[in-house]
């Protein structure tokens, strides 16, 4: 019964583990997110701008993604925690 428990625990900082590396990326999208708005102001070529308005675009959508996957684990981890 021990070990059940030992592994539940595992999961459960493997969970954090993962949201903490999850904060961390979206944390760096919205950085990047902010560069490229710094570059599209600064853009007069077409090719540009569409370059960085796609590029930020993509970006949202993984921050999305992302915010999706991380309530998706927190419930997982909530049930884990509370199986403990």
């Amino acid at each position: 019964m021990s070990t059940v428990f030992k592994n539940i625990e595992c999961n459960v900082t493997q969970l954090a583990t993962t949201m903490t590396l999850i904060d961390n990326y979206i944390k760096e999208q919205k950085e990047m997110i902010e560069l490229y708005k710094e570059e599209l102001n600064g853009s007069s070529n077409t090719e540009q701008v569409r370059f960085y308005q796609t590029t930020i675009k993509d970006k949202k959508a993984n921050i999305k993604s992302m915010i999706a996957l991380q309530e998706q684990m927190s419930i997982k981890e909530l049930i884990t925690k509370h199986t403990l």
